[in-house]
């Protein structure tokens, strides 16, 4: 047994060490330097101080936040209404036709993201009269994060008891009601997945808000950008970092609730 523990803990064990150096200790030196002081010299210097949280309590902070918060929600919410109905169609098709859907979704990123980011610039551009716009930066994070809510979702879909749906339907239910009792509890897990991994970069995809937007609009992620680079206010743009990390944290925290509540609404029915 105890030989059989030791492999196992050196089969997990590059694993744990990746972890730790490239997640853990970054995220604890992030949270550690977001309490330290800006010398003038730009440098930081060891000693603790609040100023750089009571920075962010500025009306250019938390309308910044505000803002990408609000425009999260949007890209969002277009992804779950084109991508939900897409993936789970995805999931019902066989096997064949599956592979290929799948496969042209995946062809997209064999491409570097700044090429197709140009390759929309240039549509957008001679089509179209809506770049350096709002709506421009919206349709081109959609189109970037739609994948993620497909695939989501049809990794759930495609796990979908079929015949508990046939049996809703061989007892009078409506499709409607067919889709709220069965289909959405049973691939809610996936959906909140697809919101997480959408909701999460659409705060912080700043090279599409600063090339599609024409620097028109300010997210989360060109603070830390402009601190970083322009400024050189290390501990401030490592406290509005922070402050990132715990909204994202609430948010996967918020999904992972929620999925459970839908599994146990539908075993109440």
């Amino acid at each position: 047994m105890k030989s059989r523990m030791k492999s196992d803990f050196k089969k997990v064990l590059p694993l744990y060490l990746f972890t730790a150096f490239f997640v853990i200790i970054p995220i604890a030196y992030a949270f550690f330097l977001s309490f330290m002081t800006r010398t003038n010299t730009f440098s930081v210097e060891y000693v603790f101080t609040l100023d750089n949280y009571k920075e962010l309590l500025k009306p250019i902070y938390l309308t910044t936040f505000w803002d990408s918060f609000k425009l999260a929600i949007v890209v969002t919410t277009i992804n779950i209404v084109v991508g939900y109905p897409a993936g789970l169609f995805m999931a019902k098709l066989p096997e064949r036709q599956r592979k290929f859907f799948f496969a042209a979704l995946t062809f997209p990123f064999w491409i570097n993201s700044i090429v197709r980011i140009a390759s929309i610039i240039i549509l957008l551009r001679t089509y179209t009269t809506i770049l350096y716009s709002y709506f421009a930066v919206v349709i081109t994070m959609v189109y970037a994060l739609m994948p993620f809510m497909i695939y989501s979702v049809y990794s759930a879909g495609v796990k979908l008891d079929r015949s508990a749906l046939e049996a809703a339907r061989m007892l009078g239910a409506s499709e409607i009601r067919a889709f709220l009792d069965i289909t959405l509890p049973l691939t809610a897990k996936g959906l909140l997945s697809g919101v997480t991994l959408t909701f999460v970069p659409s705060m912080c995809l700043i090279y599409i808000s600063n090339l599609l937007g024409g620097g028109k609009f300010i997210l989360a992620g060109n603070l830390i950008e402009n601190q970083l680079i322009k400024t050189h206010n290390t501990p401030l743009a490592a406290a509005i970092s922070v402050v990132l990390m715990m909204l994202t944290g609430l948010v996967i925290l918020i999904c992972n609730r929620l999925e459970p509540v839908a599994r146990r609404r539908r075993r109440a029915k």
